[in-house]
């Protein structure tokens, strides 16, 4: 069987393999013909906007769709025994469904099914199947809290919706792939890689691989190092933690041995169309465990050495200054 073997395989290199999977669209002519009554439609009776030649169904498990898929997913461990999980795409439906009712949602003088909360109990299901075989989730663009609760890792897809879905992520890893509809791909062009890294570095994401020339693939390698520190990196929720100057961006994570990542970010700036760099930016951190900060280290893919920062202290305040930043510089303050 190739499945299997190409699982194998996979496992001989140090690689995990997740199997594709989805509960929202479904080729259209199958659809009518085997699942008519599940289809989600809108307030006119038509259907709602999917996949090319697909319908979005209602994937509630009490359906005869989401019986289907809840038989689905059951066969996936007995297939595939020693998969990794699967990835779960298109988590982020949350239309109105017309032709259903979820008991607790209106639309003016219309009952109505919100299709998020078909897909929480779906989640559930599917969930419960892999959980107990030990098989990892990685999701596509979830809609909610609850529809994330079980879930492993969280992908975006769009650079629109990643401040938002950053918040699902405050304890899973989370993966950037944005599509740039200016260029209709993932980032192929230098700025859409520069403006990718930028992203993902200040809202704790992992980067995609660039889809792009050599020149993305050397922007991507220049700050892979910065993005190797924020394994199991933690949000910082502790009041006003991170002082920055005016026009610089940024976030602070903890990491799993207490050190403290400071992402900072320019986001009108750009390497490839040669910018000049910010002289002297001040990054002062204010958090409870301050006096463990004895070093404090500079990691920059702007063309900077790694190199110590001298620090200075006043209270629970610790302060670094950057002497040149361009674009994204990583600052790591430590015992």
């Amino acid at each position: 069987d190739k499945m299997r073997e190409a699982i194998r395989l996979r496992r001989e290199q140090g690689m995990q393999s997740f199997l594709y999977f989805q509960s929202f669209e479904l080729w259209d002519q199958y659809a009518e013909k085997h699942f008519a009554d599940d289809i989600a439609r809108g307030r006119s009776g038509g259907a709602h906007p999917a996949w090319y030649n697909c319908n979005l169904m209602n994937p509630d498990p009490a359906f005869g769709w989401g019986k289907y898929v809840a038989a689905q997913i059951a066969r996936v461990p007995q297939e595939y025994p020693t998969l990794d999980g699967i990835f779960y795409d298109r988590d982020d439906y949350r239309y109105y469904d017309y032709a259903h009712d979820d008991g607790v949602t209106m639309d003016l003088d219309a009952p109505v099914y919100m299709l998020g909360f078909a897909q929480q109990q779906m989640n559930d299901v599917v969930t419960g199947v892999l959980r107990e075989h030990k098989m990892g989730i990685f999701t596509n663009g979830p809609t909610s809290v609850e529809v994330v609760k079980h879930i492993d890792g969280v992908m975006c897809e769009m650079n629109s919706i990643a401040a938002c879905l950053q918040y699902l992520g405050l304890a899973r890893p989370m993966t950037l792939l944005p599509y740039f509809f200016d260029t209709k791909s993932y980032d192929a062009t230098p700025r859409n890689t520069e403006e990718k890294i930028k992203s993902a570095l200040g809202m704790g994401y992992f980067p995609s691989l660039t889809y792009g020339d050599e020149l993305c693939k050397q922007i991507d390698a220049r700050y892979k190092p910065l993005f190797a520190l924020m394994k199991d990196r933690e949000w910082v929720l502790s009041p006003r933690p991170l002082a920055l100057p005016e026009g610089i961006g940024g976030n602070i994570f903890r990491t799993p041995n207490k050190n403290y990542l400071v992402a900072v970010i320019d986001f009108d700036k750009s390497v490839v169309a040669g910018d000049t760099p910010t002289q002297n930016v001040t990054v002062g951190i204010n958090v409870p465990d301050a006096g463990r900060i004895r070093t404090c280290r500079l990691l920059s893919g702007d063309g900077l050495p790694e190199h110590t920062l001298p620090i200075t202290r006043e209270g629970n305040t610790v302060t670094a200054t950057i002497p040149e930043h361009l674009m994204c510089s990583l600052v790591v303050f430590a015992e």
